[in-house]
Parts: C-alpha cells; structure tokens; sequence
C-alpha cells in the first residue's frame, strides 16, 4: 500500500480514478470527498465513482455512478475487495477511453476500515459487579492519603477589617 500511494504522490499520472465508493455516507463526507478533493489538484482530470447525487461533494470532478445497492454495500468503506474495485475502475477508465490514470481507492486509506468489514467473534471478559468495585475501593487504605494536620485558613481582610 506504500509504494503505490508514494508513486502517486511523486509522479501523478494525467488522469485519477478515485472509487468506486460503496460504503456509509458519513465516511464519504467526512473522509473520503476529502482525500479525493486533496489529491484532485495534481491531476488534470478527476474521475468519481459513487452512488447517484453525490455530486455536489466532488468540486471540479466528474462524477460517475454506480449500481450497487445500498443494502448490499456493508458498512464502513464498504464490502467491496480491492481487486473488484480495481477491476471496476479499470473498467470505466477503458469506457472513458483513459490510458494514463491513477486509481485512488479506499485501500490506499491510512485507516482501519480500509479493509473490508467482518463481524468478529469478541469472547466476553470477565464481569465485574459494583459490588465488587466497591469492596476493593474499601479495602484501600484512603485514610493514609487524607493530611492528619490542618492548615489554618487564611484571614479575610475586607477593606482593612478582620473578619
């Protein structure tokens, strides 16, 4: 994932190819539009693959769409592997008839939903009742951390009179 991103970075080709994008449109907002905008002004042209009104996102790019269903895209960046995503943006810059692009997909993301989301099985840790909290806060010895002397408070002066 380094060299390619270090390669764009470098030496940007003509043309980038940003998606497609098929996840939650929280991270489209406040993430991935971003990247995108950000690496738009190297290129001569931007090319988006997103879902349908989406446009307004993409200052100063051409937006393309997509037909995956929302219901089938996953959470976070989406379900989509790298290699359909990248067979996808190969597939509209052969359309566009583009020789010279960059692909800027969500797994060149410096994040940890760059990967595709799974459910994960999390093993339960152990349960701890207030109860116990309680008793081991007890068991504490508080009282040596309390000062046993106390310091006298400072005398009030109010225009020059003891109070």
């Amino acid at each position: 994932m380094f060299f390619p991103c270090l390669r764009q970075r470098l030496k940007p080709r003509r043309h980038l190819i940003a998606g497609p994008f098929a996840g939650e449109f929280g991270l489209e907002l406040m993430q991935w539009q971003g990247y995108v905008r950000a690496r738009r002004a190297h290129y001569e042209q931007a090319h988006v693959i997103t879902y349908p009104g989406r446009d307004y996102l993409y200052e100063n790019c051409v937006v393309h769409y997509h037909d995956i269903r929302l219901e089938q895209a996953g959470y976070g960046y989406g379900l989509m592997s790298p290699s359909e995503a990248k067979n996808m943006a190969q597939a509209k810059a052969a359309e566009l008839g583009l020789e010279d692009y960059d692909i800027f997909s969500t797994t060149l993301l410096p994040s940890e939903r760059s990967a595709p989301t799974t459910l994960k099985t999390v093993r339960p840790r152990s349960v701890m009742s207030w109860r116990n909290v309680a008793g081991r806060m007890a068991s504490r010895s508080v009282a040596s951390a309390i000062p046993t002397t106390r310091i006298a408070p400072k005398e009030r002066r109010i225009f020059g009179a003891s109070i």
